[in-house]
């Protein structure tokens, strides 16, 4: 051990010097000090395997500069020209690496060394430059060289250039510029470049002969000894640990992005900067101390607890890099030795810091004894599923500097590192930390997933946790504050939706008080049958005076099941007026299901029709039609029956599915119907004079047409029977009646819009949907539709009353690949969006939906555990009782404070690892011109889970071509999803429907769509070639896949094509057909019949400019006269041949 070591160790813990000493004997037992690297003095050497990747993902965008290396000195001072291009050539002397290009060899890349390469450094002189603008042009300057790509076929791979800025306090400035490729070099390398161009430009300058020792080995023997090392089977035991590491590892860390991923990246990125306080550093370094970890550790932590706020993932992969110069012959080597090692931190137990932190050291000691394997070598073995869009094991990376370049320093020259606007991203994000008087740190992210706002938010999120956890190291992971002062006061000036509602009256008031005001105007209306508001109030009279004989009373459970009459409004109010608790069911459900809705709320009476008893065998004490058996004992009746029910009773309970197989009854307090009643009307400009009452009186969204048209003076339209579901029926009623309101669920709605787009619904002046997502397409039908009707997107659950939340939805909002929002929340509403801990999460990070408020329920009938669990106490109110309700859906808030919804919480899927949503494949889908209409689903079979999607196609195809025609539809979408998903995202199978299947409710109904043939579709993705190109590309495929059959519609890549065979196939087609391709190409058209297609297209593009270039070579042996003239001519011809 050297005595600069022993020196080092002396002054760490003894818990710090065991942890040395482990790691100092696996180095000394390891394979990689088993014998020196040998010196080969080789020419050709194969790529190593981090230079290997690296190549590959330059075949695939060959003009990318996502791994150029740029750095910028600004220096002060009589610059030595001669001697800076001396230190620069010996450099290149010394590491062959620098004077490398990369070649194909018998298909495999291999990197070919020049004997010799000397270089000059070219001046670009920009002191003439106005000194306002001088700076721009430096950043102008610095930016394209950094962008300007490398051919890694020649060399030189870097770059060099003097910017000469003129005098400044008497002195010289200049920049240098230095853009090196990442294949021939790292942050160690750019550290040792820097050190010897220091020494070597000393010596020049002096006159001095360079002394620096000569290098034992070069990169090529680096590789040489890699392969040879790995082949031998050395490092099998590394290997066991990772597989055994990364087993079942996420394959995407799912964090909130503001764009959709792209199928293939293209690494434009952008960099935000951040300084934590030389104090908060202290505080962080006595922290690392105290708990014996290193600061490395400390913010590894931090940076992960940020990641797991965020993405609510409970098993997150973090890339670490490490030197890879673990042999003392590579320390002083310029070349790609980093390597990169998965740290995998698991929280499914919600750790405190202290544990966080012991847990993360210990899976970082473990991963650094086992970092010999290169982690290109790594996911070569793991072979996790490959997407060009999304690095594999890991998208987010962790960087602590500690190899600053910074402290340069050159003979009679001053020189300072410039800070560079790097516009690219290899990662989806990366965090950079200096020790510098504090830290400085950098967030590197992808601007095609992030917004520079979501960026700086997260800066923000970062320093918050650094200091609370030297606060509260011992706070569990989810107790930690993320958000700052100004987001909760935003948050909860969001939610300041208080506004008055008279909170002593009953739901059944609010019609009586129109009663009042209008006795004579027509208040329902049902076929035939229309009551005014004092007929319809009569008999509700009439039938609570039956009622109340009949024992009903407050919180009296009265079930009512009829069809679609005006006798339903009536029992309704008759069993308010009674003081009693109305139950509606749907006389189209089953009839076992009524008998176990009627026995689950224990009804003492059951309100029905004479045409419904032969379908509701039951044991309920009375049943009273409502069509005959009151009328004959009713007693007539002047005004009201007194009042005996208070706010606080209940006053109608509503069911819904439950997960669990049983219905959840959720009582619904007069209180807050009246609240979410009169919500309505302070939030809706217009009242409905005319109302088009679709839902089913067993579905909560009737309660808003009935209680908001009758509690303003409006009509309430009933469709009877048959027509309510016949959307065609239903425009005709609109434009007869002439309603200016409805209600229903999108998919039904888009159907409405169908059959009323000539012109009809001139009279619907306010169009609600609700129930489920509304789609931008349909916005934009409606849009389209009925520029003059103002659509609305409501959100709630029943357990919030109703609604919680709604949205105007206007024609310059809308955009194709943005979700409708459902807006804010309504008066008296409070929504929270909260994580697993019930903490409020940041603006547009996802969590759960909490509704707070007057509409809360009261809870689940007779289901106390599943209402503890749902409806929990309101840690944001200060008022006594105060409840909040768990819906179980996904949202997020916008910059303006709307709110995005997700989804279900339980509507996403995990397939192969990752986690997919599948309303955002919908959402592409429904963009598709011929596509009507669409679901997707996760289909489980015996052996793996695939997505399904269902599609209506806007087209109608003929029965005896539908087959054909429905193949070409599905591949036709298929291309389309790959346009903007990554591959995971595309469905296994399409099938195409008439309809997609409603229930009830107008909502769509998974339960009934097809069992899919996932079988069939794959089987007959099997297509003959239909051309010679066709199948001259089949045949070039299955010869280097070794495939005996390859279909047209057969995917590269899914038949097992990996990176490196992508490079060979279209080299291969390069030759065969004699044009341009790129790996790229391959992603893009990835089946024959796309190759075939874009190969003729590049030949027929190829042939034009060649007949192009042919032309104007024989134009520049004319006169130039001549030549115009002829040209001229050519130019009225192909417009006169354009014009016919």
């Amino acid at each position: 051990m050297s005595n600069t070591l022993v020196s080092h160790k002396s002054n760490l813990s003894p818990a710090k010097q065991a942890v040395l000493e482990k790691y100092l004997k696996a180095r000394i037992k390891g394979p990689h000090f088993s014998a020196g690297i040998p010196k080969k003095n080789a020419a050709i050497a194969p790529l190593s395997f981090a230079q290997k990747r690296l190549w590959l993902l330059c075949q695939l965008e060959p003009n990318s500069a996502a791994y150029n290396i740029p750095t910028a000195l600004k220096i002060s001072g009589k610059i030595d020209l001669s001697a800076m291009e001396k230190a620069v050539n010996e450099i290149i002397r010394r590491h062959e690496i620098l004077r490398t290009r990369f070649v194909t060899v018998a298909e495999q890349p291999q990197q070919l060394i020049v004997p010799e390469i000397t270089i000059s450094i070219p001046i670009e002189d920009i002191s003439e430059f106005p000194d306002g603008l001088v700076d721009s042009e430096i950043q102008n300057r610095i930016k394209a060289e950094g962008l300007k790509p490398f051919n890694l076929s020649e060399y030189p791979l870097f770059r060099t250039s003097l910017l000469h800025l003129g005098q400044s306090r008497g002195e010289e400035e200049y920049v240098f510029l230095i853009t090196i490729h990442h294949i021939i070099s790292d942050g160690w390398s750019a550290a040792i470049l820097f050190r010897e161009f220091t020494a070597l430009y000393t010596t020049f300058r002096n006159g001095i002969p360079p002394s620096l020792p000569e290098l034992p080995i070069q990169y090529a023997d680096f590789s040489y000894w890699q392969h040879n090392g790995l082949q031998e089977g050395r490092l099998d035991q590394q290997l066991t640990y990772w597989k055994k590491q990364l087993a079942n590892s996420p394959r995407l860390l799912d964090l909130p992005i503001d764009h959709s991923r792209p199928p293939i990246r293209s690494f434009l990125g952008a960099t935000y900067s951040f300084a934590i306080t030389s104090e908060l550093t202290e505080r962080l370094n006595r922290l690392s101390r105290l708990h014996d970890v290193t600061l490395f550790t400390v913010l590894l932590a931090v940076f992960n607890i940020l990641l797991l706020r965020y993405s609510g993932e409970k098993d997150i992969c973090v890339g670490v890099p490490v030197a890879g110069r673990t042999k003392t012959e590579l320390e002083n080597l310029i070349g790609f030795f980093v390597n990169t090692l998965v740290i995998r931190t698991k929280f499914d137990d919600n750790p405190c810091f202290i544990e966080l932190i012991e847990r993360i050291k210990k899976s970082t000691l473990e991963a650094q004894e086992n970092q010999d394997i290169p982690f290109d070598k790594l996911v070569e073995e793991l072979q996790p599923q490959r997407n060009s869009g999304i690095n594999p094991l890991f998208q987010v990376m962790f960087v602590l500097h500690n190899v600053p370049i910074s402290a340069l320093k050159l003979p009679a020259l001053t020189l300072e590192k410039m800070d560079l606007d790097y516009e690219i991203s290899k990662f989806d994000l990366v965090l950079h930390v200096t020790e510098n008087k504090g830290l400085e740190a950098d967030f590197e992210y992808s601007t095609e997933l992030f917004e520079r706002a979501s960026i700086v938010r997260m800066a923000e999120h970062f320093e918050m946790l650094l200091k609370a956890i030297v606060e509260h190291p011992e706070f569990r992971l989810g107790e930690l504050p993320l958000l700052t002062v100004s987001e909760i006061r935003r948050l909860t000036e969001w939610n300041a939706t208080a506004k008055f509602f008279p909170e002593d009256q009953c739901l059944h008031g609010l019609f009586e008080a129109q009663v009042v005001k209008q006795p004579e105007r027509t208040a329902v209306v049902c076929g035939e049958i229309k009551l005014s508001y004092g007929e319809l109030n009569e008999r509700a009279n009439c039938l609570a005076m039956y009622l109340r004989k009949r024992g009903v009373r407050p919180e009296m459970r009265v079930a009512l099941c009829v069809d679609r009459s005006v006798e339903a409004i009536i029992g309704i109010f008759g069993i308010l007026k009674a003081g009693g608790v109305y139950v509606p069911m749907d006389p189209s459900h089953p009839a076992e299901r009524i008998a176990e809705l009627l026995a689950d709320c224990n009804a003492s009476l059951l309100l029905t029709q004479d045409r419904l008893l032969t379908r509701l065998a039951t044991d309920v004490p009375e049943i009273l039609c409502l069509d005959h058996d009151w009328l004959a004992n009713a007693e007539p009746r002047e005004g009201d029956l007194p009042v005996r029910v208070h706010p606080s009773n209940a006053a109608y309970i509503i069911y819904t599915s439950g997960s669990t197989g049983k219905p959840k009854g959720v009582i619904i307090s007069h209180k807050n119907a009246v609240a979410s009643t009169f919500a309505r009307f302070s939030y809706y400009p217009e009242s409905p004079y005319g109302f088009l009452l679709l839902s089913p009186f067993a579905f909560d969204s009737s309660i808003a047409g009935i209680f908001w048209t009758l509690g303003r003076g409006g009509r309430l339209f009933i469709p009877p029977e048959g027509d309510h579901q016949d959307p065609k029926a239903l425009v005709n009623i609109v434009v007869q009646e002439e309603l200016s309101h409805l209600l229903c669920s999108p998919s039904f709605y888009s159907l409405i819009l169908d059959y009323g787009n000539q012109g009809q619904l001139t009279s619907l002046r306010t169009a609600i949907v609700a129930g489920e997502i509304c789609s931008p397409s349909l916005a934009a039908k409606h849009c389209s539709y009925l520029p003059t009707t103002r659509l609305y997107n409501e959100y709630g659950p029943t357990e919030a009353t109703v609604w919680s939340s709604v949205c105007e939805i206007q024609a310059v909002d809308i955009t194709a690949d943005v979700r409708v929002p459902i807006g804010r929340p309504i008066a008296n509403i409070q929504i929270y969006i909260l994580d697993d801990c019930l903490n409020q999460v940041p603006v547009s990070v996802p969590g759960e939906i909490y509704v707070g408020g007057a509409g809360v329920a009261r809870g689940y009938h007779y289901q106390f555990d599943l209402t503890a669990e749902r409806f929990l106490p309101n840690p944001f109110s200060s008022e006594m009782g105060a409840r909040i309700y768990r819906s179980g859906d996904k949202a997020r808030f916008l910059q303006d404070g709307s709110i995005e919804f997700l989804g279900r919480v339980d509507h996403q899927v995990k397939i192969r690892g990752f986690r997919i949503e599948l309303g955002e494949i919908e959402t592409r889908l429904l963009r598709h011109p011929q596509v009507k209409d669409a679901v997707v689903i996760a289909h489980e079979d015996q052996t793996d889970v695939k997505l399904v999607a269902y599609i209506v196609p806007s087209w109608l195809v003929r029965e005896q071509e539908g087959e054909w025609e429905n193949k070409r539809l599905f591949n036709d979408l298929r291309d389309f999803l790959k346009e903007a998903l990554p591959s995971y995202m595309i469905p296994a199978a399409f099938m195409s429907l008439d309809k997609l299947p409603l229930n009830s409710n107008g909502k769509i109904n998974p339960r009934a769509l097809p069992v899919p043939n996932i079988a069939a579709q794959l089987d007959y993705r099997y297509v003959a070639p239909s051309n010679s190109l066709e199948a001259q590309i089949a045949e070039l495929w299955a010869d280097l896949l070794g495939i005996e059959q390859i279909g047209v519609y057969d995917n590269f890549f899914d038949l097992g094509g990996h990176s490196l065979s992508a490079v060979q196939i279209i080299k291969r087609m390069q030759e065969f057909h004699g044009i341009d391709l790129s790996v790229s190409d391959l992603f893009y058209a990835p089946t024959v019949s796309d190759m075939s297609h874009l190969i003729t297209l590049r030949k027929f593009t190829q042939r034009e400019a060649d007949e192009v270039d042919a032309v104007y070579k024989d134009l520049a042996r004319l006169p130039k006269e001549q030549a115009l003239q002829l040209l001229d001519k050519l130019g009225k011809l192909s417009g006169e041949e354009t014009n016919r």
